[in-house]
C-alpha cells in the first residue's frame, strides 16, 4: 500500500558515512516513504541535529567513523529519544541481529537495501511506536507524551496538560495515520457515548484542542475537518 499523500511527511534521521549510499537512500526514501529526510555522516553530526530537531525515527548504519551505530543508538536513548531506531549493516549474522536489537534498536536490516521493504518496515514500527504507553508523538511545534497527556514545545520550557479526552483524540487520529476518522467513530470508540446528540461534545474537544495545538485554531493546519470527520495532519519536523 503507498503511503497517503496528503499528509505532512514525518521526519526521519539518516546516518550513513556512505555518501553515494546516503543520497540514493534520501531519494527513494522522499519519493516513495512520506518522510522528510534530515541526512548526516557521523554520530556526532546526528547528536547536533537531534539536540535541534524531534524525529519521528531514525535509520543508523552500524559502520560510522567515529561511533559504533549500536552504541550511537543507546547515547540517543540515554539523551531522552523515543522515536523507534533501525541499524543497518553489512553483515547478516545473528551475532549482529543480536546486539544491535540489545542496544535498543527495533529492527536490524542488512545492505544492500530494498527501500519498499525498509519503508514498508519502518512504518510497521511507527504504527507500533505510537500504540507504546511511554510514546512520545510529533505534533506541530510539540512533543505530545502520550502516558503523561502533555504537549511540550520544542525547548522544554512550555507544556500543556490535556484532558484524558483530548489525548485520547489525538492518539486516536495520530494511529489513523493520515486517514479520516468519522465524528461517529471517535463519539463512540474514544468518548464511549452513542447517539449523534454526542457529537457536540466532541466537537467542544477539538475546539480545545486547536487552542492548545494551532498557531492559529481559526486556520488549523493539524486538526483538520474533512468530509464530516477529522484528520491529524502529521508534521514530520518535530520528533522523538
Amino acid at each position: 500500500m503507498s503511503p497517503m499523500r496528503d499528509a505532512a511527511p514525518r521526519s526521519l534521521l539518516l546516518v550513513d558515512a556512505d555518501a553515494r549510499a546516503r543520497a540514493w537512500l534520501t531519494r527513494r526514501i522522499e519519493l516513495n516513504g512520506g518522510f522528510r529526510t534530515a541526512a548526516v555522516a557521523s554520530a556526532e553530526q546526528a547528536l547536533r541535529q537531534t539536540g535541534e530537531t524531534r524525529f519521528d525515527a531514525a535509520l543508523i548504519d552500524i559502520a560510522l567513523p567515529d561511533m559504533d551505530g549500536r552504541d550511537l543508538c543507546r547515547l540517543l536513548q540515554r539523551r531522552g529519544a523515543r522515536c523507534p531506531i533501525v541499524l543497518m549493516g553489512r553483515s547478516a549474522n545473528d551475532a549482529d541481529e543480536v546486539l544491535s536489537l540489545d542496544s535498543g534498536a527495533v529492527d536490524y536490516v542488512t545492505k544492500p537495501l530494498t527501500p519498499e521493504v525498509l519503508l514498508a518496515r519502518l512504518r510497521a514500527h511507527l504504527r507500533g511506536h505510537a500504540r507504546r504507553d511511554d510514546a512520545t508523538i510529533a505534533l506541530g511545534r510539540f512533543a505530545f507524551q502520550v502516558a503523561q497527556k502533555l504537549l511540550v514545545d520544542a525547548t522544554g520550557n512550555n507544556t500543556i496538560k490535556l484532558t484524558g479526552s483530548e489525548a485520547a483524540i489525538l492518539k486516536h487520529l495520530y494511529r489513523a495515520q493520515g486517514h479520516v476518522a468519522a465524528r461517529e467513530a471517535l463519539v463512540s470508540d474514544v468518548l464511549g457515548y452513542s447517539g449523534a446528540a454526542r457529537t457536540h461534545t466532541l466537537e467542544t474537544h477539538v475546539y480545545r484542542l486547536r487552542q492548545k495545538i494551532e498557531h492559529d485554531p481559526t486556520r488549523p493546519r493539524l486538526l483538520l475537518t474533512i468530509n464530516g470527520g477529522y484528520r491529524l495532519a502529521i508534521d514530520g519536523v518535530r520528533p522523538n
